[in-house]
């Protein structure tokens, strides 16, 4: 019986992860915006829902203190606001990084405030 080390186990998923990325490629700039807002969503309203879920505002610790008691203050989650500017320079920094690693495009002038929107 052939048994697999951890060694090829690791290169296996690291090969699974590999072709992930290349069947999720962007074709386009706006493909790179949409995967950039996805990833906002995902590391800002997302995660932080579920953390919340798991360890609610009223869960207490096994000693019977508030879980989210100094130095742990509970996340806030956050939806997109296309006012903010640190949410648009997020999506703007994001969009540019994927398309540069999958040689999309870039706009003319990627940093203006036109593109952000």
């Amino acid at each position: 019986m052939y048994e697999i080390g951890f060694e090829q186990f690791t290169e296996w998923k690291n090969i699974k992860k590999a072709i992930k990325l290349a069947e999720l490629k962007p074709m386009t700039f706006d493909d790179c915006i949409k995967r950039a807002t996805i990833k906002f969503y995902k590391l800002y309203r997302n995660n932080i829902l579920q953390l919340l879920h798991v360890y609610p505002l009223d869960k207490l610790t096994a000693e019977g203190r508030p879980f989210w008691s100094l130095p742990k203050r509970p996340p806030n989650p956050l939806e997109f606001d296309p006012e903010d500017q640190l949410h648009r320079n997020f999506i703007a920094a994001y969009s540019c990084l994927m398309a540069k690693m999958y040689g999309v495009e870039l706009p003319e002038d990627p940093r203006s405030e036109s593109t952000k929107l």
